[in-house]
C-alpha cells in the first residue's frame, strides 16, 4: 500500500531530503539544476522549501525566499515564492494548495509583503490565495551621443578567481533601485549566474563593477549592476557599448540612475503577483531581474 506523502520544510541540513529536492526540480522546471547552486554555497538560510515526499521521492514543492525589500525607499519584510510545482502524475490532488496554505500560515504575521513571478499557465491559481497581478515596465533610452569605448571583460564563473569576484560583489553591492528593489539577494543572483546567464556577466576592473547584460539586435539589455560604491551610469555605459548599439533597456527601475529612461509596460512569461500593501500600483516599476526567484 502506498504511503501518504510526508510533509517536510526547511530541511537543507538533511542530505536525503536535500537530494530528493535536487532530483525533483529538473523534472518540473525544464531541467534546471539546484545542486550546483548548493555546492557553490548558494543555498543560504533564507531559502526555505516546503515539500511533500513519498517513499519514491519528492512529488510537490513550494519554496520561499525571505527578503528585505526596498519599496519607495523603505525597508519592508517580505517573502518571494518560487519553485512551485507538482509532478504531473500527482497533480489535481491539492498538494500545491496545501503547501501554499502552510507558507501563508507561517508568515501571515511575519511579513508585510508576499510576491511571486508566476508561470503563465497558472495565472488563475494565485488569486485564490489573495494575490493580485500587477504589470511591470521595462525602461529604455536611445544611445544618442554616447561614444562606444568597450572595456568590459567577460567573467568565467568556472574560474576560481572570477567566481570570487562574482561572490564578493554580490555580497557587498549597493541596491540598484529603491523604488522596488531588494537588499542582499546575492544567493538568488548566483542561481541566475549559474543557470540562466553565465555568458552575460561582464567585469570592469578599473571600476570594480560587474554588469550583467546581453544583446537583442541593436539593443543593449542591462539586467543588473553590482557595485559596492555609488556609480555614474553615464560614465559606465561607454565602457560596455559597441558602435552598433542604438538603444539601452534596463530591467530594473531607473530611480537611482543619472540618465533619463522612459518606461513602458513589459510583457513576459513570468508575470508579477503581490499580496499585501503595494504603493506602486499604476506606476512604472520593474523588480530587478536577477532578484527574481
Amino acid at each position: 500500500m502506498m504511503q501518504s506523502p510526508e510533509f517536510h520544510k526547511n530541511y537543507k541540513p538533511d542530505e536525503r531530503l536535500r537530494n530528493s529536492f535536487f532530483d525533483f526540480t529538473p523534472k518540473v522546471f525544464s531541467g534546471l539544476s539546484f545542486k550546483d547552486w548548493y555546492d557553490r554555497g548558494g543555498w543560504g538560510s533564507k531559502y526555505i522549501p516546503y515539500s511533500y515526499i513519498t517513499e519514491t521521492g519528492m512529488i510537490a514543492n513550494v519554496s520561499i525566499s525571505e527578503m528585505t525589500i526596498l519599496l519607495n525607499g523603505k525597508d519592508v519584510n517580505a517573502i518571494q515564492f518560487a519553485t512551485v510545482g507538482t509532478l504531473p502524475e500527482y497533480r489535481g490532488q491539492g498538494l500545491s494548495r496545501k503547501l501554499m496554505e502552510a507558507v501563508l500560515s507561517d508568515y501571515a504575521d511575519k511579513v508585510d509583503l508576499m510576491f511571486l513571478f508566476a508561470n503563465e499557465t497558472v495565472m488563475d491559481f494565485y488569486p485564490k490565495f489573495g494575490f493580485r497581478h500587477l504589470s511591470e515596465s521595462v525602461f529604455s533610452t536611445p544611445v544618442n551621443k554616447l561614444a562606444a569605448d568597450f572595456q568590459a571583460r567577460k567573467l568565467d564563473i568556472d574560474d576560481g578567481d572570477d567566481f570570487e569576484i562574482l561572490r564578493r560583489l554580490a555580497a557587498t553591492r549597493i541596491p540598484v533601485t529603491e523604488r522596488f528593489g531588494a537588499r542582499n539577494y546575492g544567493n538568488i543572483l548566483l542561481w541566475h549566474a549559474l543557470n540562466i546567464l553565465p555568458d552575460d556577466l561582464w567585469y570592469l576592473a578599473d571600476d570594480d563593477i560587474l554588469i550583467a547584460f546581453g544583446r537583442d539586435g541593436n539593443r543593449l539589455e542591462i539586467y543588473d549592476i553590482l557595485s559596492a560604491h555609488p556609480f555614474s551610469l553615464s560614465a559606465l555605459l561607454p565602457k560596455i557599448l559597441t558602435p552598433d548599439i542604438e538603444h539601452i533597456d534596463l530591467y530594473f527601475s531607473p530611480d537611482c540612475m543619472d540618465i533619463e529612461f522612459s518606461g513602458q509596460e513589459f510583457y513576459h512569461d513570468s508575470p508579477l503577483f503581490v499580496r499585501g500593501d503595494f504603493p506602486l500600483e499604476g506606476m512604472p516599476f520593474k523588480f530587478p531581474a536577477l532578484a527574481q526567484t
